[in-house]
């Protein structure tokens, strides 16, 4: 019980600098980042409609049919990450373009971005978020 409350006191001073809102690249979604029990987690709080509709954009990529008509909006991008050395690991990101889920680090640059991290085996490919104000 002793090791919980330590990891829990660990994620409180750590989770702190990146939690709140994110605009993503090209302003196509505000994510939202906060605990979600013992780790931290991202919703997609806004999105912006797909090109020549009105609508929201729903998950139409998603592996799973029975989800392809859920929106976007309201959906959990990032899950299941804990604080590492400077940065937050053990999560994964969900891609909703191509419907796909890879491991991610999340870390906060000096200049207040945020470094996203997707990667699959040892390819990774960096976004960088700025906070929503």
């Amino acid at each position: 019980m002793s090791v919980l409350l330590i990891v829990a006191i660990g994620m409180s001073s750590t989770a702190g600098p990146i939690s709140g809102r994110w605009h993503t690249p090209e302003n196509k979604a505000i994510v939202e980042i906060a605990p979600c029990g013992a780790q931290l987690c991202g919703t997609i709080v806004s999105a912006v409609p797909l090109p020549r509709t009105t609508t929201p954009p729903l998950d139409t990529h998603n592996p799973d049919p029975a989800l392809r008509n859920r929106l976007i909006i309201g959906m959990r991008l990032l899950s299941g990450f804990v604080p590492g050395r400077g940065n937050w690991t053990g999560g994964t990101i969900y891609n909703p373009v191509n419907g796909k889920t890879y491991k991610a680090v999340l870390t906060l640059m000096p200049d207040g971005q945020l470094k996203v991290s997707g990667c699959v085996a040892f390819l990774c490919q960096d976004q960088f978020w700025r906070r929503a104000k």
